[in-house]
């Protein structure tokens, strides 16, 4: 009777690696901030909410956040004041509209739909010619091999290792291609 061998295949893999790295907070939450115009990913993101909301949170000091019940949140559902805010406002909104029983007709309807279209495109135009003008700094690192190859050539490219204000997004897969192309094409 044989015995078999477990053999661990070690399969080729590209990754691609975004990375900003800072020494101070201000510099670090501008560079996110350019990131998230090009590039609106939730890591970057989340590392822009993360890095302003601790950057005074020295001085801040905690409070509690309101705890809004109505049928369509939980009954205890804990939220940011400025959100709760806007969902209390949304909700007045609502009750006014529905206890006034007044209704427009069709014509204003179509308006108002209009005007809101051409403001939303004005929007729109806004947001086109700022990421048109947009720019931004971080560091890539492109590289293939086994994943332990990868792991020790991501390890010697830190830039700035001493940064203690990092992002990183890093993506492997057998074909990374687009993202290549969108990196060259930043």
């Amino acid at each position: 009777m044989s015995h078999w061998k477990r053999k661990r295949i070690a399969l080729p893999q590209q990754a691609v690696g975004l990375m900003i790295a800072c020494l101070s907070i201000d510099e670090f939450i501008q560079k996110l901030e350019q990131v998230n115009n090009l590039l609106a990913d939730s890591v970057f993101k989340q590392a822009l909410s993360y890095a302003k909301s601790s950057k005074d949170l020295h001085k801040t000091r905690m409070i509690k956040t309101p705890v809004i019940s109505s049928p369509c949140f939980s009954q205890q559902a804990d939220i940011t004041p400025s959100f709760a805010r806007t969902i209390q406002g949304v909700m007045r909104n609502a009750t006014a509209l529905a206890q006034s029983g007044s209704q427009q007709d069709l014509g204003s309807a179509i308006d108002g739909l209009k005007k809101l279209k051409k403001q939303q495109d004005k929007k729109n135009s806004e947001k086109v010619k700022a990421l048109l003008n947009a720019n931004c700094e971080l560091y890539a690192f492109s590289s293939s091999g086994t994943l332990s190859q990868l792991a020790t050539e991501l390890k010697q490219a830190i830039p700035q290792k001493g940064s203690p204000f990092t992002a990183c997004i890093l993506f492997i897969g057998q074909d990374l291609t687009n993202i290549r192309g969108l990196i060259n094409a930043i």
